[in-house]
């Protein structure tokens, strides 16, 4: 899976804001990601699986893998839901 093409990241002040291109108008308002939301994002700029990026985080964090992979169900369920994934 990855990000489809059309959105953006707009950081200010360390606010993160995921925008879409003119292709891609149809968002409903304006979504924003955490730090650790904006780093699986970046992940999938690449075609990944959910498996490789629990195992990325796991090994960049200090959290117990099961706390990390329920997090990242949440977050790609959340990314599917707002239709940002291929």
């Amino acid at each position: 899976m990855k990000i489809k093409k059309g959105f953006e990241i707009k950081s200010v002040e360390g606010i993160h804001i995921v925008v879409p291109t003119a292709d891609n108008v149809s968002m409903a308002g304006v979504i924003t990601l955490n730090d650790t939301a904006l780093y699986v994002w970046n992940l999938l700029q690449n075609e990944v699986t959910r498996d490789y990026i629990v195992d990325k985080m796991a090994s960049d964090y200090d959290a117990p893998k099961e706390v990390i992979a329920q997090d990242v169900d949440e977050l790609l369920e959340s990314f599917k839901q707002n239709e940002f994934l291929d």
